[in-house]
């Protein structure tokens, strides 16, 4: 059953019954008070802060919830250190300016987190790819080339999906991340042999680790054989 409100208004507590010469002189109805005690007043400015202030390491970024894989779903609190070990000063991907990265996860997804400010905190450039597009081999293979996206990470079940209706998917791009489950390596010998990336990283880490905690260079391996 819906929720009934009943509001009794007294239509003539909204009547304006200031004049027109009020109204101009005054007219948000403030009769000469000033809101802001700290306002200015004629002749001064406002001090600008010379910067935002530092939340430090350990302020809390964002909350974001478990899948719940290994049971019941839980809330996580990522701090910002988490974040910025995550995508500056790295050892697993090169991002910068120049770099087109794509941004395929929804927020809700702990690898947006990588896409997001992977590339704004990098100077490089973030290219939104719609899922219909995301779950089109063809279609996302033209949007690849379209906006020059150089770097992405796709969970390993898109991965086999897409490797599946076009192996070749990935050559023309510097680094391809996937996780997010057991790799199949069948699928991962047929990138490797149709045309790979630069650089196929399978990559793992529970969401408490900021979305990576360890990564596998696939090319490099096979090059090594």
């Amino acid at each position: 059953e819906g929720l009934r409100v009943d509001v009794d208004v007294d239509a003539q507590s909204f009547a304006d019954t200031r004049t027109h010469a009020e109204m101009a002189a005054d007219p948000h109805g403030t009769d000469g008070a000033i809101a802001d005690a700290g306002a200015s007043r004629p002749g001064e400015t406002d001090p600008v802060p010379d910067a935002f202030p530092d939340p430090g390491a350990d302020a809390l970024a964002y909350v974001i919830f478990t899948s719940g894989s290994t049971g019941r779903p839980k809330g996580v609190k990522v701090a910002q250190a988490g974040v910025l070990r995550l995508v500056l000063g790295t050892d697993y991907v090169a991002l910068g300016p120049g770099r087109v990265v794509a941004q395929a996860s929804t927020c809700a997804f702990d690898a947006a987190t990588f896409e997001i400010w992977g590339a704004l905190l990098n100077g490089a450039t973030l290219a939104i790819v719609p899922r219909t597009t995301l779950l089109d081999a063809d279609a996302l293979a033209a949007r690849l080339r379209d906006d020059r996206i150089d770097t992405m990470f796709v969970t390993t079940a898109l991965f086999n999906a897409l490797v599946a209706r076009r192996p070749a998917l990935f050559a023309s791009m510097d680094t391809v991340l996937f996780g997010g489950e057991a790799a199949d390596g069948r699928t991962v010998r047929r990138v490797l042999e149709a045309g790979p990336p630069r650089r196929l990283l399978n990559v793992y880490g529970p969401t408490e680790t900021t979305t990576f905690a360890t990564w596998f260079d696939a090319t490099a391996a096979w090059g090594a054989d």
